[in-house]
């Protein structure tokens, strides 16, 4: 008989220590209720886990938090050999698998592949730019942005990987929402654990949560926690370099990048003319969450989100008719005798000499002459 593992303290989640073969012919996993098999199994290409032994970094190099860069990983455990997905596949239940493009025998065309983006807009280097997932769930291609480029993380820094392989929870996230749209209490399979991404993730569904709780102290870890759990002693001593329980970020799964550029030109003319241009150019790209207040994809006409407003232009005219109205009422009484009758708003009948020498705005313009 197959133990488990660790068990959470809800029940929820159950990790076994064990070839998913054996699990499944074990039938300690209801595989009618699968809502999701997410697997991320060894890709076969014999990757290189020795960050410092094959001379990428130094050994007092150090990235956030303090930790070593590119340390040295333990080989992945079968990847000298493309990785089999029948025993999956024969389960017919929604599957997302990792490197599927490199196992052996081929699987199914599909036209639902998923592509993490972890380099986003970087330079690029001696690494992929990104990874690749088979899917059965149906849809085009979709891909997600999310830059992990060793200690570069746009989640999860400052925390000390587990291996050179692992993947972001926010990767399963993102999955597990956006692309098999589970929902709380759904059942998830994965046959190959590796770093335990998912088991946060999981956690999320299960609470029912629309984004994950991240513990950045692994509080519940068989590992134990990152920062010792406090002693009966140590519980109301606020100086006790100890923990209480985990110590949870929130952890989005959508992930925009906004950039803006506005320019503006002001010129005045003689004559009270004044050209005014601008132009405005934002690009909001990203891959949306699923909540009802985050934006969605946008149009197909331009990449990036509904919310996104790439070109906007303006070129206003402004004219000053101060010194043209004047110039028309000066032409106006010169061109008139002064015994011309005025008919004022102001007053009653009078004459255009009359007012020339008693209209205060009369005065002003001719002693601007």
């Amino acid at each position: 008989m197959i133990a488990s593992y660790w068990k959470s303290a809800d029940g929820t989640i159950t990790v076994y220590h064990a070839p998913f073969e054996d699990v499944l012919a074990a039938g300690l996993v209801p595989v009618d209720d699968i809502a999701l098999v997410h697997d991320d199994p060894p890709y076969g290409v014999n990757a290189n886990t020795k960050g410092r032994a094959s001379g990428r970094t130094s050994k007092t190099s150090l990235g956030h938090g303090g930790e070593p860069r590119n340390n040295d990983f333990p080989s992945v455990v079968g990847d000298t050999a493309p990785f089999d997905a029948a025993p999956l596949l024969a389960l017919d239940r929604p599957t997302v698998i990792w490197g599927g493009h490199l196992c052996q025998p081929a699987l199914p065309r599909s036209t639902s592949l998923i592509f993490w983006d972890k380099r986003e807009d970087t330079t690029p280097d001696d690494n992929g730019d990104g990874e690749a997932a088979w899917t059965n769930l149906g849809g085009p291609i979709r891909r997600f942005s999310h830059l992990w480029r060793g200690t570069c993380r746009a989640s999860e820094t400052g925390v000390l990987h587990l291996h050179g392989t692992q993947k972001p929870v926010a990767l399963s996230l993102w999955v597990f929402e956006a692309r098999a749209k589970l929902q709380p209490g759904s059942l998830v399979f994965v046959p190959h654990g590796g770093s335990g991404p998912d088991l946060p993730a999981c956690r999320a569904m299960a609470s029912g949560m629309g984004a994950g709780g991240l513990d950045l102290n692994h509080f519940n870890s068989v590992r134990g926690p990152v920062i010792p759990k406090c002693t009966a002693a140590q519980q109301n001593n606020p100086l006790a370099l100890c923990s209480t329980g985990p110590i949870n970020v929130w952890q989005s799964t959508s992930n925009q990048t906004y950039k803006g550029l506005l320019l503006r030109a002001d010129k005045r003319f003689s004559h009270g003319f004044q050209m005014l241009a601008s132009y405005a150019s934002s690009s909001n790209i990203g891959t949306p969450g699923t909540g009802t207040t985050n934006p969605t994809t946008g149009a197909t006409s331009n990449p990036g989100l509904d919310l996104d407003n790439w070109h906007q232009k303006s070129r206003p005219l402004i004219t000053d008719y101060t010194q043209a109205l004047l110039e028309s009422i000066r032409t106006l009484v010169d061109s008139h005798p002064p015994e011309t009758t005025v008919y004022p708003g102001h007053m009653g009948i009078t004459t255009l000499g009359r007012e020339s020498a008693t209209n205060p705005f009369l005065l002003e313009i001719a002693s601007q002459r």
